[in-house]
């Protein structure tokens, strides 16, 4: 297999991935050489697959904001996403098709991931894939999120700082337009608080605690309708299939749930060093209020973690229950 980076040079591998990491943008290019020459079908795929689970670690954000990296394959194959919702904190299995010889091959082995939230299409297909990563907090740091899309996409006329973070992610197949008739005819247009697009972005902040009007809201797109709080999420719905969006928003809120137990411990101690924290129950009642039973619940569940966030703001500097402030 040949595959060309996006410095343009080219290297004979079985599977490489070129992985755009850093807080402004730092290229690190991981090469993994698997001879899969003579193997069965199934076992191929599955190598595949396991190489494609490596590439998420490398998009962890760190202390970036965010992080960019592209696949480019000289074959299309397609990557089966499969989101479970079981507890304590769900799963997701990855296996892969390749397209050879004029034909789909068996789809290989599943790898098992336990602790990344990959937010994509359920069968992605083709031979470019853009992967790019973000923090989500709510209120306290919960997991970096991974999206995975494919084709291109026409953001029409988004909000200045969603149209920045995609200019400076230099992502290739995603493009920031004014009017929608200059997208180009093959891309997903996306509309910000306007209509007439494949999918709509709808903002619902207002008030308090709302730096921008989509801070929170609903992405819109036919008769599917998912909620967010946080860009993170935007992300992920406006790239996800409906099924698995859904699945990872409850999969990250089941890990909030734990997280908040944690810290409901944590804010006990501090009380008896003297703290005077008394954030242990409401870390208690916002842990219970995790379990959603479907996007919208995360909207209801965004002023009390508003509330927490301010809470541990004006704790002394000794008794941060999280977040170097």
């Amino acid at each position: 297999m040949k595959i060309k980076n996006k410095r343009g040079f080219e290297m004979s591998f079985a599977w490489m991935f070129a992985i755009a990491v850093g807080a402004i943008i730092i290229f690190l290019a991981i090469y993994l050489a698997v001879k899969i020459v003579g193997t069965k079908d199934v076992e191929s795929a599955t190598v595949v697959a396991h190489e494609f689970g490596n590439i998420l670690d490398p998009l962890d954000v760190g202390s970036a904001s965010a992080k960019s990296a592209k696949i480019l394959l000289n074959e299309d194959i397609r990557i089966y996403n499969r989101c479970y919702e079981n507890e304590p904190f769900g799963r997701q299995d990855f296996s892969v098709s390749e397209y050879r010889r004029n034909e789909w091959r068996e789809e290989g082995i599943p790898v098992r991931v336990q602790n990344k939230y990959v937010f994509s299409k359920a069968v992605p297909e083709s031979d470019e894939f853009y992967f790019f990563s973000k923090s989500f907090e709510f209120p306290f740091k919960v997991s970096d999120v991974i999206f995975m899309t494919t084709g291109k996409y026409c953001f029409v006329s988004p909000p200045s700082e969603i149209a920045a973070e995609i200019v400076g992610l230099k992502f290739e197949n995603i493009k920031t337009i004014e009017d929608r008739d200059d997208c180009l005819p093959d891309a997903t247009t996306v509309c910000f608080d306007s209509s007439g697009c494949d999918i709509s972005v709808v903002p619902m902040c207002s008030g308090y605690g709302c730096d921008s009007r989509f801070d929170y809201g609903m992405v819109q797109r036919g008769s599917e309708t998912m909620y967010y709080v946080q860009r993170s999420l935007m992300y992920g719905a406006i790239f996800s299939d409906q099924d698995i969006y859904e699945c990872n928003v409850k999969r990250l809120m089941m890990r909030v749930k734990q997280i908040a137990f944690l810290y409901s411990d944590e804010a006990n101690y501090l009380i008896k060093e003297g703290c005077g924290n008394v954030m242990s129950t409401n870390l208690l009642s916002f842990a219970t209020n995790a379990n959603i039973q479907s996007s919208a619940g995360v909207v209801g569940l965004r002023a009390q973690a508003l509330q927490l966030d301010e809470q541990n703001k004006a704790s002394k500097t000794q008794c941060y229950i999280w977040g170097n402030l």
